[in-house]
């Protein structure tokens, strides 16, 4: 398994939210890319994330991954790669910067150089290198803020109940589980976890750059930790605490109670965010395919990371 994806057959063409790349926009890549290394370009896809699609790209003699933005915008991608680059100058391993970026076609596309490695993964999740993430994780929070950019869930924290939220079971105990958090401004990831992460020989390399922005750096690990909460499995308590001497090895020492609130809000917020967006595609007689692929991710895992949250918050109240 190489740069968080894996396989190579005929099956990689379907990625994980179900579309199809298109076979013409392939092509168009495989053209920049052979004229960026003046030798031929092999493409094939990978799986892809929610507003993203991404392809396997070989070209002389080098591997490459190249991004496709199916919402976003070229600005977008270049104030990814802004952060990532400043994160990188403060000694976390991100993504290698890109050999290209521009619009193939209409969408905006950047071609970067491939990592070798594994991505992390549930059976293979280690209290070690739930540590490194923690350090990781530290040193994006001290990083320089590039401008540029909003932070994604700066209006839900302020008022989670401006939200418009479904009749859901678990809504109004996310509701009840956010408390006012420290406005500390600071780089932060917002969407730092194991599926993010790429493990090789020189380490644990973070991807996905797209929510980055200047935030409160408690809710950006509370949210972190709330993934390592909801870990299957009853590791997950190890993998917390791992974790948490990973960044305060780093970032100091932390007053553990109020990590206990930034989880407790951090997953609570997470949960509502996307609850809004599940009702209000489940309410439409039209969705669009971003809120479509955010409603199935919803039922998938955010529903059951906050049962998680749910069920374990007192084993981590009580240790606070």
């Amino acid at each position: 398994m190489t740069d968080g994806s894996e396989g190579s057959s005929d099956a990689r063409r379907r990625v994980s939210n179900g579309a199809v790349v298109d076979r013409g926009l392939m092509d168009q890549v495989a053209t920049e890319l052979s004229a960026l290394t003046g030798a031929a370009a092999q493409v094939e896809p990978l799986a892809s994330g929610v507003s993203s699609a991404n392809l396997y790209c070989r070209s002389g003699g080098h591997e490459f991954v190249a991004r496709i933005e199916l919402f976003r915008s070229l600005a977008d991608l270049e104030c990814d790669f802004a952060y990532a680059e400043s994160a990188a100058r403060h000694g976390v391993n991100a993504i290698p910067l890109p050999v290209w970026i521009g619009h193939v076609g209409r969408a905006p596309v950047s071609i970067r150089p491939w990592i070798t490695g594994a991505q992390a993964d549930v059976a293979e999740m280690t209290p070690a290198l739930a540590y490194l993430a923690g350090r990781q994780l530290a040193f994006v929070h001290g990083a320089r803020v590039p401008t540029g950019r909003a932070w994604f869930y700066e209006e839900p924290l302020a008022d989670p109940t401006g939200l418009r939220l479904p009749d859901r079971p678990l809504v109004e105990t996310a509701l009840r589980n956010c408390v006012a958090l420290p406005r500390e401004g600071v780089m932060v990831h917002t969407d730092y976890r194991a599926s993010n992460w790429v493990v090789s020989e020189s380490g644990l390399h973070v991807l996905d750059w797209e929510k980055a922005a200047p935030g409160p750096r408690l809710f950006d690990l509370g949210l972190a930790a709330f993934h390592f909460a909801a870990w299957p499995g009853p590791a997950w308590r190890d993998l917390v605490q791992r974790f948490l001497d990973g960044y305060t090895s780093v970032y100091g020492a932390q007053r553990f109670g109020e990590v206990v609130d930034a989880i407790r809000t951090a997953g609570s917020v997470f949960y509502l965010v996307d609850a809004e967006i599940f009702g209000r595609t489940r309410d439409a007689e039209v969705a669009s395919p971003i809120d479509r692929r955010h409603a199935e991710y919803f039922l998938r895992y955010c529903e059951p990371a906050m049962n998680c949250l749910v069920e374990r918050l007192p084993a981590l109240t009580r240790r606070a």
